[in-house]
């Protein structure tokens, strides 16, 4: 049998117990040597009196007398100091960073007072997982960083599909679906909007006269003005040529035109590289609410048909449908 029967008075039970000592000693030396964690045992001083072979391997120069904070980080030196310094508990639990010339060794620690002056310390070397953990924070942040740039380029290339190249104000296929859906708007609401067609007057004469190039320059600086006198949420845009087209939202036919009138004045008072700097537009505006269109269609071509009649009628002028 390998378990007995004790004898009476406890006598055997004692001597086997004198026995078992040395046995349960070997034991548990063999476990500290063998261990992959760490052990330290410091004195009232904190200077290592022993340590086992996985914290002598990373540490040699741990032999006995030296101090064990000369293996610590400067803040872990100070906060283990300070968790000593905070009482006399049975034992201690605290995270150090010990540096190494690879880089930084996370080590959490448990010392226990064992009562004769000294503390007996077991660490758990964390350093892989705090690498693992600074390499998925990189990831992130690089992840973050490329989806901020995708949602960026996504945006850029979203405006660069409804903008003008040339001028900057948008183009007709955005105007297009901006137009249709106030036109929506309107037919359920009842909001109101004005439709406002710009034509730079004589403009085919600045191109055959002074080149293209200028009449570029013309196009962009028109394009400008528009753009800097509506408000951000009216629409600009270049409809095709020397036209633009805006909408202005939830303006009346009275405000509409106030509007056209104060485009037609900033236009004409704005510097143009062409003879005399300065260049005229005709403005033709329609409204739902006075011109009672049919479809969208309707109105854009009853605000044709006031720009031809700015036209007939002098130019550099506003006529209302």
């Amino acid at each position: 049998m390998l378990i007995q029967e004790p004898a009476k008075g406890g006598e055997l039970a004692a001597g086997g117990q004198e026995k078992l000592k040395p046995i349960l000693h070997n034991l548990l030396m063999s476990w500290v040597q063998d261990t992959g964690e760490y052990v330290v045992v410091l004195d009232r001083e904190q200077k290592i009196t022993w340590s086992n072979q996985a914290f002598r391997t990373v540490f040699p120069e741990a032999g006995v007398g030296v101090p064990f904070n000369l293996f610590l980080s400067r803040s872990s030196a100070d906060a283990f100091k300070k968790a000593l310094q905070a009482g006399s508990p049975q034992s201690i639990d605290i995270e150090l960073h010990h540096p190494i010339p690879s880089g930084m060794k996370v080590v959490t620690y448990r010392f226990v007072d064992i009562g004769i002056g000294f503390l007996f310390g077991v660490g758990n070397d964390r350093s892989r997982e705090m690498e693992v953990v600074t390499q998925m924070a990189v990831l992130i942040e690089e992840l973050e960083h490329e989806i901020v740039e995708r949602v960026r380029l996504a945006q850029r290339l979203e405006e660069l599909a409804i903008t003008d190249a040339l001028t900057g104000v948008n183009n007709r296929r955005h105007f297009d679906k901006v137009f249709h859906q106030e036109w929506n708007r309107w037919q359920r609401y009842g909001s109101q909007f004005g439709l406002l067609i710009v034509d730079i007057d004589h403009f085919k004469n600045v191109n055959d006269t002074l080149g293209h190039q200028a009449g570029d320059e013309v196009l962009k600086q028109v394009g400008a003005v528009l753009r800097q006198e509506v408000r951000t949420e009216d629409t600009v845009a270049r409809y095709g040529g020397e036209e633009f087209a805006i909408l202005a939202i939830g303006v009346d036919s009275k405000g509409a035109a106030e509007l056209a009138e104060r485009l037609l004045h900033k236009i004409h008072q704005t510097a143009m590289p062409v003879p005399g700097n300065r260049v005229t537009v005709s403005i033709g505006l329609a409204t739902p609410e006075k011109a009672k269109p049919a479809n969208p269609e309707h109105l854009l071509r009853m605000a044709d048909i006031a720009l031809y009649r700015a036209k007939e009628n002098g130019r550099d002028r506003v006529e209302v449908y």
